[in-house]
């Protein structure tokens, strides 16, 4: 299965300052394809603009997980459930209490169901057991409020990256960020500073970009290349490795085979 969500255009998207966008009125949408029967299903959903877009947290056999936020100053979330071999979509409150996700994920997200955020919960998904650990003291999420409290963490697979204090150098400005892989008990396994865009992850590496470099490391923290952020990089994880998308007026994509970097 093929699980994609985005929003929908009815019309030819306007082009405003911050791209081409379709209005608020257009329905968002779920859109799957059945690989084995070649065939897309698809399912629209009220458009909520103030907050955003439902993410696709996971999908196990035939049931897929979608979270919604709440708002974009509140990241608290609440799931529905999906069946993908049904005749018609149809999404299904699956009735956990909202929860809280990190400010940026990679599905999928990890969230927090307290409200010191001391208590994490993966999702399982490719790979990723479900399990819930308690974070150390350190490993704790610094908060950040914007109407309501959340989590400033990037979360990618079983790994959260927390930024800390800011940095007091003017070398490097920014944070102070370590990034903790949560077995069963929380390991930090790197560290560093910098104004920090991004934390992508697959089964065996994880990778950070900041305003200078996209540090690309194995599960335990070893520093496999380093790569200069000439163009503000995105970092996207990919089967065959790391994908970086700049953005310099065109679209440039450069794809790392990690295991051929070693």
């Amino acid at each position: 299965w093929v699980l994609i969500s985005a929003a929908t255009c009815p019309e030819r998207p306007v082009t405003d300052d911050i791209g081409p966008v379709c209005g608020t009125e257009a329905p968002d949408g779920l859109f799957a394809y059945d690989t084995e029967a070649g065939r897309w299903s698809t399912l629209e959903i009220p458009r909520r603009p103030e907050a955003g877009i439902g993410q696709v947290v996971s999908i196990t056999g035939a049931t897929a997980t979608v979270a919604h936020r709440r708002s974009y100053d509140d990241s608290s979330v609440a799931f529905s459930t999906l069946a993908l071999d049904a005749e018609e979509l149809e999404l299904m409150p699956r009735g956990d209490v909202a929860a809280t996700q990190c400010s940026i994920a990679q599905v999928p997200p990890i969230t927090f169901s307290d409200p010191e955020f001391r208590v994490a919960h993966l999702e399982a998904s490719d790979g990723v057991d479900a399990r819930t650990v308690e974070l150390s003291g350190e490993a704790v999420p610094l908060v950040i409020t914007m109407g309501e409290p959340r989590p400033s963490c990037y979360s990618a697979r079983d790994l959260l990256l927390l930024p800390g204090r800011p940095s007091s150098t003017e070398s490097t400005p920014g944070f102070r960020y370590s990034v903790y892989r949560l077995d069963g008990q929380p390991t930090e396994v790197a560290s560093g500073e910098g104004l920090v865009t991004g934390l992508v992850a697959g089964p065996d590496w994880f990778a950070v970009t900041d305003d200078r470099a996209t540090v690309l490391r194995d599960r335990e923290g070893k520093v496999i290349r380093e790569i200069p952020n000439e163009l503000m990089e995105v970092p996207v994880a990919a089967e065959s490795g790391l994908v970086l998308v700049g953005s310099d007026g065109r679209s440039t994509t450069t794809t790392l085979r990690v295991e051929a970097v070693r």
